[in-house]
């Protein structure tokens, strides 16, 4: 009796071992579809998604029939042998097995009919999307609406305009009064002449326009401020050397005033 059944789940084990085989095979061919054709193979998929369903209810199938088998066998063990008996506890534990089998079964065929059905779903909004769009997504089109509104915030209007301009030109005259530099003032002067040119010239001035032009603004300050501590140095320079051509000609009356003393007292 002990033999028959050995017989049996090993019967039962190779079933089970060829539907996993089965959908192992399905899932790698799915995965293969999605690396090689993307996320839109929908009609693909859908084929996959069949298969898999099939064979998922081919599994269920016979699960339940070998819950019903083992079933069978525990009942007649039980009356044979008694539930103590090894032939009932193992035809038992068989049928639990099944149980938990066949349940985790109809989840994943549930779960794979619903994936089936959005994949149905995306198939349609995608082909709805290019009859309605001539052929572009509905997503791409939505980025491109976004981006022209983008660029439609970044132009100022003509009082924003003026405003950015004014400014600009009062912290040019700000620097021009500031400086004591004739030179320095004269490059302040062309530079806002030449700037403000191009700022009230532009028809579509945008905030790019205003910082660019206060860092370039920010540069020729720098530039003056590196001549001026080159001038700086320079004068010191020339000043240390004034100071000791004095030095050097005073102390050089003193040692001829000194020689015409010393002559005095020796002669």
């Amino acid at each position: 009796y002990m033999d028959g059944i050995d017989q049996a789940a090993d019967k039962f084990e190779n079933l089970i071992d060829e539907f996993d085989r089965i959908n192992n095979n399905l899932e790698y061919q799915a995965e293969l579809i999605e690396l090689i054709y993307g996320e839109e193979a929908y009609d693909m998929m859908d084929q996959v998604y069949s298969a898999q369903i099939n064979n998922s209810g081919a599994q269920i199938e016979s699960l339940r029939k070998q819950k019903e088998f083992w079933a069978e066998q525990a009942e007649a063990a039980k009356q044979s042998y008694g539930e103590e008996s090894e032939a009932y506890q193992e035809a038992y534990e068989k049928m639990r097995d099944c149980e938990q089998d066949l349940n985790d079964a109809v989840l994943d065929r549930i779960n794979l009919i619903k994936t089936q059905y959005q994949n149905t779903i995306s198939s349609t909004i995608d082909a709805l999307e290019k009859q309605m769009t001539g052929g572009t997504k509905l997503d791409y089109m939505q980025d491109q609406w976004d981006r022209l509104k983008e660029s439609a915030d970044l132009y100022m209007d003509a009082t924003e305009k003026a405003y950015n301009t004014e400014t600009f030109k009062a912290n040019v005259d700000q620097a021009i009064t500031d400086t004591k530099s004739v030179k320095a003032k004269q490059k302040l002067l062309e530079f806002q002449e030449k700037e403000l040119k191009a700022l009230r010239e532009k028809k579509q001035l945008t905030q790019y326009d205003i910082d660019a032009a206060n860092a370039r603004f920010d540069i020729l300050q720098k530039e003056i401020a590196l001549e001026d501590a080159q001038n700086s140095k320079n004068t010191m320079k020339h000043l240390l050397l004034r100071l000791y051509q004095i030095y050097l000609k005073n102390f050089l009356n003193s040692l001829c005033h000194f020689d015409f003393l010393a002559m005095q007292v020796v002669g």
